[in-house]
C-alpha cells in the first residue's frame, strides 16, 4: 500500500470504528477487530497492532477532559522531568525513529497518569498497592501470553475463534447484566482472565465491565480500580512483546491518532452505570462480527506503507538495546 492508501485504511478502521462506538455504545475493540481481520491482517499483525493501539487511547480516554500539564506532574518534578527529558533526546540520535523516546515518555505520562486516577477513587474502596501490583503482574503475563499464542494460530482458526469469542462475550455481558448477583464471587477472577482475550484477539471490555457493577462489591474492588491495573498491564505487555517478538507496528500509532481525533471531537461513550448492558450496543458489536464471517476474509496480512517504511533500528529489542553499547 502507499501512503494515501494506508492512511485511507487505518482512517477508516480508527476514526469510524470509535465513531460508532461512541454512538452506539458497541464495544470498540470488537469493531477494530474486525476491521483489521477485514484488511487482511494476520493474527500476529492483529495482536501487535491492538496492544500498541490499547496503550495509547487509553491515554486519549482518561485525559478526555482532564488534562495532564507538566507543571502539575506529582512524579516527574523539577530535575526529574528534566533528566527524563535529556534521556529521551539522547535516545533519539540513537533510534532514527525514537523508539526509546516514546517508551520513556509514554511511561512518564503512564506513572502520571495512574497516580492521577488513583486519588479519585475513594480510600474505602482503594487496593492496597501489594494488591494492585500482583493484578498487574497476572494481567500482564496473561495478555502477553495471549500475543505469544498468536505466532502459532492458523489464520482461518484465528478468524473463527475471535469471532466466535467475540459472540459469546456479547452474550455473557447480556446474560451477565441481567442480574446484579451473577457470579458476585468470581467477580475479581474473571476480569483477571479477559487479559487473555486482550492479547490473543485485542479485546477491550474494560468499559462494559465498569459498568457491570455487582451488587455487592467484591472484596478487593477490582471494578472500581480497574484503570489502575489496565493501564500498567497494556504497557508491560507492549513493551515485553517487543522485547521477545520484536511487534511495535507503526500503523497502531496512526490509528490511534484517527481514533483520538474522533473522541476529541465527539467524545466516548459512557454507560449508563445501571450494571445493564445496552441491545443496541450488543447489537451493533454482533452486527460488525457477523459482516466479518459473511465477508469471509483472507488473512494474508496487512501490506500497509508505514509498517513497511520502518526499519529495525525503530525496534526496542534486545539486539537493539545491546548495540548502545558497542
Amino acid at each position: 500500500m502507499n501512503l494515501l492508501t494506508s492512511l485511507l485504511a487505518l482512517f477508516n478502521i480508527g476514526f469510524f470504528g470509535n465513531l460508532v462506538a461512541r454512538l452506539t455504545g458497541a464495544n470498540v475493540s470488537i469493531l477494530l477487530f474486525c476491521g483489521l481481520l477485514f484488511m487482511g491482517a494476520t493474527p500476529v499483525q492483529v495482536a501487535g497492532i491492538m496492544a500498541t493501539y490499547l496503550v495509547f487511547i487509553k491515554l486519549v480516554v482518561f485525559t478526555q477532559g482532564n488534562r495532564l500539564p507538566f507543571k502539575n506532574f506529582q512524579i516527574f518534578r523539577g530535575w526529574i522531568l528534566w533528566a527524563a527529558i535529556a534521556v529521551s533526546v539522547a535516545a533519539l540520535f540513537v533510534y532514527p525513529f525514537g523508539a526509546l523516546t516514546l517508551f520513556l515518555m509514554i511511561f512518564i505520562f503512564l506513572l502520571e497518569l495512574t497516580v492521577r486516577l488513583g486519588a479519585r477513587v475513594p480510600e474505602p474502596l482503594r487496593i492496597p498497592m501489594n494488591t494492585r501490583i500482583i493484578y498487574i503482574l497476572i494481567g500482564s503475563a496473561l495478555m502477553t501470553g495471549g500475543i505469544a499464542l498468536t505466532r502459532v494460530i492458523p489464520p482461518v482458526a484465528y478468524m473463527y475463534a475471535g469471532t466466535a469469542v467475540a459472540l459469546l462475550m456479547c452474550l455473557f455481558f447480556w446474560w451477565i447484566g441481567n442480574d446484579r448477583t451473577r457470579l458476585n464471587g468470581a467477580w475479581d477472577s474473571i476480569i483477571l482472565s479477559m487479559f487473555l482475550l486482550t492479547g490473543l484477539f485485542g479485546f477491550d471490555f474494560s468499559e462494559w465491565l465498569m459498568d457491570m457493577h455487582r451488587e455487592e462489591t467484591t472484596r478487593s474492588h477490582l471494578t472500581e480500580n480497574l484503570p489502575l491495573v489496565v493501564i500498567p498491564s497494556f504497557f508491560i505487555a507492549m513493551l515485553v512483546s517487543n522485547l521477545l517478538f520484536n511487534i511495535f507496528p507503526i500503523s497502531g500509532i496512526v490509528m490511534v491518532i484517527f481514533g483520538a481525533l474522533c473522541i476529541r471531537l465527539f467524545g466516548f461513550y459512557v454507560g449508563s452505570g445501571r450494571g445493564r448492558m445496552s441491545l443496541v450496543a450488543l447489537g451493533f458489536t454482533v452486527l460488525a462480527v457477523i459482516c466479518v464471517l459473511l465477508v469471509n476474509p483472507q488473512l494474508t496480512g496487512f501490506n500497509n506503507y508505514f509498517d513497511n517504511m520502518a526499519s529495525s533500528t525503530a525496534s526496542f529489542s534486545w539486539s537493539s538495546i545491546a548495540s548502545l553499547f558497542h
